[in-house]
């Protein structure tokens, strides 16, 4: 399913994953703010590659 964006998918993994590191290095309490900025990230991407309808009924 992602495979015409996979390049922008990687992109994404690697900044999600300097974002986590960073948080880490920040004497451990940084990732109480980094993970949920990865998390809304995510979201956002995962929304604009696969669309706003919930398909899965998960959340309905």
């Amino acid at each position: 399913m992602v495979n015409p964006s996979k390049g922008l998918v990687l992109l994404l993994l690697i900044v999600e994953m300097a974002i986590l590191l960073l948080g880490a290095v920040l004497c451990g309490v940084g990732p109480l703010a980094a993970f949920p900025v990865t998390l809304c990230v995510s979201t956002t991407a995962y929304r604009q590659l696969f669309g706003d309808t919930d398909n899965t009924a998960f959340l309905g």
